[in-house]
């Protein structure tokens, strides 16, 4: 495909790259001067190859750019290559494989389009993982600190959750599991992963406060948009998709294919897409592509995600200001990031 080839024909021309836990190539930018902004030294231009697509952008000058299998270059994805230190002859030679190939590439697309499903394999819980809630577990490990531990921080964190799913416990040591509270991954009525969240903050930063076994695209909380509802809550956690009947996209992003699939069950549901307040634009950026709606709730500013904002405001209170705050478009989504997701 000839967008995989150009996305590793970029990369060997960085330098001084890392790589995201989500996918992403984050480097100097290399469109910051041409924009009038100084020339970025903290990595905030990134790449990301999703399916057949090479996206983009750029978190300090805010450009953005993508090419997709079977399409032309943009303008804009042009001058990206130029900066990036291909010459005339090189984009033009680009070019013309991308207009070859586009025959090939929109049967792939139209067959993706008409299959536009999500499948994952079944997976098993870590070893030893019982049901916090059951009696007997209770029992067993009335004076296992551990597990009260747990036991706590599920109460904390998902008393005022719309939804309590099942929770899991185990006291397998291996990568601290035993300080973990496990939330499992459905997919129709299967178990496809799980989520594993420290119970509060790790002693050391090199301890990840989540351990995550979940298939690529997955989508957590389906359930939710198979109900008639006006509106669907795109959302990038679990515990932000428990706390008020959303979404969870698993990443500050969302793949094509979840995209697909959210658009192909929505049943006339307005999607509105509520990322956390931490400066990362990757789900807003999405909904302007898709022409989804942003929020951008008057939370307090200690209030980082909507599983904070319900636990501080309650359910009914979070839900109105979600939906009362939301923009659609391309410019008036683009005005609020300007300003700040987090300073509204």
């Amino acid at each position: 495909m000839v967008s995989n080839e150009l996305y590793q024909a970029i990369l060997s021309r960085l330098y001084s790259t890392k790589r995201t836990a989500s996918g992403w190539i984050s480097f100097n930018c290399v469109m910051c001067t041409h924009r009038g902004e100084t020339a970025d030294t903290r990595h905030r231009g990134g790449i990301f190859l999703d399916g057949n697509t090479i996206v983009y952008h750029c978190f300090n000058c805010s450009y953005s750019s993508k090419f997709s299998e079977g399409t032309s270059f943009s303008s804009g994805f042009r001058k990206l290559l130029k900066a990036l230190g291909f010459n005339a002859l090189e984009i033009t030679r680009w070019q013309m494989l991308a207009e070859a190939a586009q025959p090939v590439a929109e049967r792939l697309i139209q067959q993706q389009q008409e299959a536009n499903t999500l499948a994952f394999e079944s997976a098993s819980l870590p070893d030893g993982a019982v049901l916090i809630t059951d009696p007997a577990t209770a029992s067993q490990y009335e004076d296992n600190s551990r597990y009260q531990a747990v036991c706590k921080y599920a109460a904390n964190r998902l008393s005022n959750c719309l939804i309590i799913p099942k929770l899991y416990w185990t006291p397998d040591e291996k990568k601290m599991m035993n300080n973990r509270l496990i939330i499992p991954f459905m997919w129709e009525n299967r178990l496809v992963g799980y989520t594993a969240r420290f119970a509060g903050t790790p002693p050391v930063k090199e301890i990840p406060k989540y351990y995550d076994e979940r298939p690529q695209h997955y989508l957590y909380n389906t359930e939710s948009i198979n109900r008639k509802r006006k509106f669907i809550f795109i959302v990038e956690g679990p515990m932000d998709a428990l706390a008020i009947d959303g979404v969870a996209v698993m990443h500050n992003t969302v793949s094509s294919p979840q995209a697909n699939w959210i658009e192909q069950h929505r049943n006339g549901a307005e999607i509105i897409v509520v990322p956390d307040r931490d400066g990362k634009v990757g789900l807003a950026d999405v909904a302007i592509e898709r022409g989804w709606s942003v929020a951008f709730p008057n939370w307090s500013p200690d209030i980082k995600d909507a599983n904070s904002a319900v636990d501080k405001y309650g359910y009914l209170l979070t839900i109105k200001s979600i939906i009362d705050s939301r923009v659609n478009g391309s410019l008036r989504i683009k005005l609020r990031i300007k300003q700040g997701i987090s300073n509204t």
